[in-house]
């Protein structure tokens, strides 16, 4: 696939120095200030002579027509005489990705296209070939919790007992401790998602039931194949950054149809000109310069100021391949060792109408080797809303086994499945199908991939990168960070021209006070003036893809060594002041039910061991402060937590409704009723009453 887009405009003044700012979370993150305030480019003398630059952007996804998007759509660009081509082969997937809650930039996207794409936020479920496994509710229409504690008592588990689901609590801690910098991904890059679960003592019900599952169709690969640094990016920003992160929507039809088509037909009318059927074969490299000069498709030739690839991994690969200029740089032949996933889309219409509970799901356990999720599409897409029969998709990820198949084996391993799932089902005809092969076509996040990766600027100093396998440092996933990619690679292009203004990028929501709190950081800090530049958090001593003589070096934590790394997370909840009492009764009176058995404490010491090591192995994510700023607690009393000293000769309700403060204690009587809430859960692990099997 590929887009080329020569976009012409004139030189002006020099850009001065862009400002930077540091977001605590997520290291330099750079976002615009109000327009006013944005340093332009296209302001310089009138007497200066005016040159044409052309900057040519390869890709047709959502970091492709991004960065084509603002280099077209810049406020005085129309004062200029433009010549605007695009080139587009539009080979668009037609799986159904939802759209979460945090996709700031993407709403924003088409709030300015003046577009309605979307449907209303959805419930959602998750199955397993047992049935019914999770429900998940609209969490913003809840009473809001601290995270994660309103991800975990709102969600709906119909079989997985409740001791198994408070072990998933531990890994909070190491979600907080991925702050999405260079070293957090070398730290935790190396070793399994199921690893990463495996030493924060998730029970193997979980694994099995959710969090398995959830990877497979969140990374498109099993668990066991991805990288734990990716899968804390992933769940952290998608799920655990708050309560309401996960509530999600879903495009009311095609994704071509729905918001590619009209986002182009708004570029059409400020002059571009769109033609299919080009492809990228190679490039021209100025001597004099170093730059590249040209694009090559086939036997045309685009002349180009500065170049954009937005494509994915496997057709850059067989682009590098091909192409004698890229194949000289180390950055690119190491993209060479990435790794790409296959996916199968399986449309079917059949002869009646279907009860199906909820719109979109995620299933497991048919198959271990691939992960797939079904929609009922009459529910989502406007083309089927009033059809009389029922349209189902059912899209399969890491599919490499079912591509070779034949259309008719793919469709009777579908209807296989849907029938263990949906009522009725097994009565019904297939009338009409659709299926769709799509090889290579999503990344894959494999343990050790990282260090493979390229950011957004190249070797070559006009030629950057984007897409959702690029490494920036904003925290967005998927087609969130794909359009940010796209708009932080435009802001490359203008910085590098010097010529127009800089988009502005949303960045991601702030932490919850009481991770705010746990790693040191000030909340109001975010509240402050931030930058105009671009977004593309570049820093020259990064290496991606070299050594490790970067990466900085990580005091280890002082103190009793017996501690695990979950009881910072609880250290964090403790700072956090509560605004509504009824709120926070009616969580923890959820939580007074808790039973969780008692340690056995040779797992403990084990575990323990496991994680206090000295030396970092491939396989054990070594034991470093959050932040040295973090706070640090009393002794561990718990396998998971430590919540302090808590009066055991009291009920669980009569610690949460006691407003009286301990001697020195000057938090005030809502932090106190929340903080003592949080002892009963530690007192619930004393519990024996129910057993629990930790993943091993």
């Amino acid at each position: 696939m590929s887009l080329v887009t020569n976009w012409r405009l004139t030189v002006t003044v020099p850009l001065p120095q862009a400002l930077k700012s540091f977001y605590p979370r997520y290291g330099t993150r750079v976002r615009c200030v109000a327009e006013e305030a944005l340093p332009d480019h296209i302001n310089g003398g009138s007497n200066e002579k005016k040159r044409k630059n052309k900057v040519v952007v390869v890709g047709s996804g959502w970091a492709g027509l991004g960065a084509a998007h603002h280099l077209c759509n810049q406020g005085l660009m129309l004062l200029f005489l433009m010549e605007i081509m695009v080139l587009v082969v539009l080979k668009m997937l037609v799986l159904e990705l939802g759209y979460w809650n945090p996709y700031r930039n993407i709403y924003s996207l088409v709030d300015e296209l003046g577009i309605k794409p979307f449907t209303n936020w959805t419930k959602s479920a998750q199955y397993s070939e047992e049935g019914l496994e999770v429900e998940f509710p609209i969490f913003q229409d809840l009473p809001q919790l601290p995270t994660p504690l309103g991800t975990l008592l709102y969600t709906q588990f119909l079989q997985l007992p409740l001791a198994d689901r408070l072990t998933s609590l531990p890994f909070m801690a190491a979600a907080i401790d991925f702050d999405n910098t260079d070293t957090a991904w070398r730290k935790y890059d190396s070793i399994t998602a199921r690893e990463l679960f495996k030493q924060f003592g998730c029970s193997e019900r979980f694994y099995k039931k959710v969090i398995g599952p959830l990877l497979h169709v969140g990374l498109f690969a099993p668990a066991e194949q991805c990288s734990a640094a990716a899968t804390l990016g992933m769940l952290y920003y998608i799920i655990l950054a708050h309560q309401k992160d996960f509530d999600a929507v879903w495009c009311r039809g095609t994704v071509r149809e729905k918001i590619f088509e009209p986002w182009i037909d708004s570029m059409k009318a400020k002059g571009c000109e769109f033609a299919e059927g080009r492809k990228v074969t190679d490039f021209s490299l100025s001597e004099e310069t170093g730059c590249v000069s040209a694009v090559t498709c086939g036997k045309e030739i685009y002349d180009a100021d500065a170049v954009i690839l937005a494509v994915g991994i496997s057709t850059l690969q067989d682009l590098i391949k091909n192409s004698a200029v890229m194949c000289t740089r180390e950055e690119f032949l190491k993209i060479l060792n990435l790794n790409t996933i296959d996916v199968l889309s399986v449309k079917l219409w059949l002869d009646k109408k279907v009860n199906i509970l909820y719109a979109s799901n995620a299933c497991s356990g048919f198959d271990a080797s691939f992960g797939w999720t079904f929609f009922h599409l009459n529910a989502i897409q406007d083309e089927y809303k009033d059809n009389p029969v029922s349209i189902i998709q059912a899209d399969f990820y890491h599919a490499n086994e079912l591509l070779p198949l034949k259309d008719e084996f793919i469709v009777s391993k579908a209807m296989s499945y849907l029938t263990n799932i949906i009522n009725g089902l097994e009565n019904c005809t297939i009338t009409e199908k659709e299926i769709k092969r799509f090889p290579k076509s999503l990344p894959h996040f494999f343990p050790g991939s990282y260090k493979f990766m390229t950011r957004s600027p190249t070797s070559f100093p006009n030629m950057f990168m984007a897409g959702d396998w690029i490494v920036n440092r904003h925290g967005s996933w998927a087609q969130e960070k794909s359009y940010v990619s796209g708009l932080e690679s435009a802001n490359l292009v203008v910085d590098y021209l010097e010529q127009g203004s800089f988009a502005k990028i949303i960045p991601v929501e702030e932490d919850e006070p009481h991770i705010e709190a746990l790693l040191g950081g000030d909340a109001d800090d975010a509240d402050k003036a931030v930058t105009a530049v671009p977004s593309a958090d570049v820093n020259p001593s990064e290496d991606v893809g070299g050594s490790d003589k970067n990466v900085k070096d990580v005091e280890k934590p002082k103190g009793d060594e017996s501690r695990l790394k979950g009881d910072d997370f609880f250290d964090g909840l403790s700072q956090l002041v509560i605004d509504d009492d009824q709120v926070v009764l009616a969580g923890l009176e959820a939580v007074a039910k808790i039973n969780v058995p008692a340690p056995n404490p040779d797992v403990v010491g084990e575990k323990s061991d496991a994680i206090h090591t000295d030396e970092e192995t491939e396989d054990t994510v070594s034991d470093t402060p959050l932040l040295d700023k973090r706070k640090r607690a009393p002794a561990l009393k718990s396998p998971f937590v430590d919540f302090g000293s808590a009066d055991v000769g009291s009920t669980p309700m009569e610690l949460m409704s006691s407003g009286s403060q301990s001697a020195g204690d000057d938090r005030d009587f809502k932090m106190v009723t929340y903080v003592k809430g949080i002892y009963a859960l530690n007192d619930a692990f004393a519990d024996p009453a129910v057993s629990c099997k930790i993943l091993s």
